[in-house]
């Protein structure tokens, strides 16, 4: 009796043509898979970079638009400092002359037109200012008395101290130090 080992080496032949057959295609959909995940993967991370690139972009253009609006502010607000220093100069060399109401209506009309340009302390003490040279003639005129010469020298003051104020208010750094520091940024 002959054994036939045909069919028995036929059949490990199939099972293992067939595990082969699987553990090569078992291993290439597994990396199908893993490619088709990986680029899941990239276009969700290529979807976060654009919107952080947009993101960056629109706040990048929201302070270019911040920082021009601010340049362009502090130039008006030195010009509104400057204008109103000469305005009150003009106003306090001239608190005794008889064209002085002139003075105080064009401090008012530049005030109500570019006050609100002005550091607040300094629009206050403009506006205090040139109403103080409206009343200044009157208390002058007025009978005299030491309560009335108090009031005087109280509103005097007052016309005074707005000139510093506006002076300090535009707080510019000597040019000496303007020179000194850009030579020391580099």
């Amino acid at each position: 009796m002959e054994i036939d080992f045909t069919p028995i080496l036929v059949g490990w032949l199939g099972a293992a043509i067939a595990g082969g057959l699987g553990a090569y295609f078992g291993a290439y959909l597994s990396r199908k898979g893993e490619n088709l995940a990986t680029k899941e993967d990239i276009a969700d991370i290529t979807k976060l970079q654009e919107g952080v690139r947009h993101d960056f972009q629109s706040l990048t253009e929201r302070m270019r638009a911040v920082e021009s609006m601010r340049m362009a502010v502090a130039e008006e607000r030195f010009e509104a400092h400057q204008a109103a220093y000469s305005l009150w100069l003009r106003l306090f060399r001239g608190l005794h002359d008889e064209d002085c109401k002139e003075q105080v209506l064009k401090c008012q009309e530049w005030w109500e037109k570019r006050g609100l340009y002005l550091d607040p302390e300094a629009r206050k003490a403009f506006r205090e200012s040139y109403l103080a040279a409206f009343r200044h003639s009157r208390l002058e005129g007025a009978e005299f008395s030491n309560r009335n010469q108090d009031a005087i020298e109280r509103n005097y003051d007052t016309i005074l101290r707005a000139g510093s104020i506006i002076e300090s208010a535009v707080n510019l750094p000597p040019l000496g130090e303007l020179a000194t520091q850009s030579l020391s940024d580099k």
